[in-house]
């Protein structure tokens, strides 16, 4: 008795049936789900690719041209790091007053000015306040008048007669604060001093004093780490501080767009202090908003 064989043919057309089933399903599976979209690299994070402006960023001459560079260029590199737009460049100005007109005339684009100047100038030339630095855990700073130890002068009644030397009329620790504090105290400044005189910015008030051509001078609290030799800075005598002085805003000019100057106020507030300890500037703990309201005090002041 013979066997049946099986249908091979039957067979074959089964399997063919079966995996176009399959396939059907698969398509009308793969249809109902989203299509993955393949998204390019963002080019501005490519490595390599130039950014497409550069921002310059000016500085008033606190200190002289070579220590301002020294201190300063870590701060602008952090400030470039944090920035996919654009490239930073420093860039000094001769004095307190032309890092204003500078910004005005858009040959920079941002400044790091004085409380005093930002005060003054911000009357006549329309800026946008971005930030301003917290050193040391502090959003403000102080001035000085100090003096030579071993001149004889112990106290502000021994200025009388003498020659004071001050940085700039918008300098507000370096002039307008300590020049109120000597008013207060009962001071004529066109009268009761031998001599008074502007030399232009912290370091140069400091070294004026301690190369005995001015018996005493005002600088801003921190202005003695530029004196480097440790001995030199010790012969410095503080006789009196001033009030607290809201710190030193950093401005935006008003020909950059809107949406620039808030990218650059968010790269400024994400440089880590852990960072700015890497740079010259190690009492810089990072930076706050910065408002025209947290000047009222000193327009009152000038007032």
């Amino acid at each position: 008795m013979s066997q049946s064989r099986p249908n091979s043919t039957v067979g074959s057309s089964l399997a063919i049936v079966l995996a176009l089933a399959l396939l059907v399903g698969s398509l009308t599976l793969l249809g109902s789900l989203t299509p993955i979209v393949e998204v390019p690299p963002d080019p501005r994070f490519e490595e390599g690719v130039p950014k497409s402006r550069t921002l310059r960023f000016g500085r008033i001459p606190n200190v002289s041209p070579r220590e301002a560079y020294r201190v300063y260029s870590g701060l602008v590199t952090l400030l470039d790091e944090q920035l996919t737009c654009c490239d930073v460049e420093l860039v000094l100005a001769p004095d307190y007053a032309s890092c204003v007109q500078m910004l005005a005339a858009g040959k920079i684009d941002l400044a790091w000015l004085g409380t005093a100047t930002y005060v003054v100038e911000r009357e006549q030339t329309p800026m946008v306040p971005l930030v301003r630095p917290i050193w040391s855990g502090k959003a403000g700073y102080a001035g000085v008048i100090f003096t030579l130890e071993g001149s004889g002068i112990t106290n502000l009644e021994d200025l009388r007669g003498k020659r004071l030397a001050f940085v700039d009329e918008q300098s507000a620790s370096g002039y307008v604060y300590p020049a109120n504090l000597l008013i207060a105290a009962g001071f004529n400044l066109e009268k009761d001093f031998s001599a008074t005189d502007f030399l232009g910015s912290h370091d140069a008030v400091l070294m004026a004093v301690l190369l005995g051509e001015y018996d005493a001078g005002a600088v801003f609290e921190r202005a003695y780490f530029t004196v480097a030799d440790r001995a030199r800075r010790m012969q410095l005598r503080v006789l009196a501080q001033t009030e607290a002085i809201p710190g030193e805003p950093i401005v935006a000019g008003t020909h950059l767009d809107e949406a620039l100057v808030e990218e650059v106020q968010a790269a400024f507030l994400r440089i880590q202090t852990e960072r700015l300890q890497e740079t010259a500037l190690r009492d810089l703990f990072g930076f706050e908003p910065a408002t025209d309201e947290q000047y009222t005090g000193v327009r009152l002041l000038g007032k």
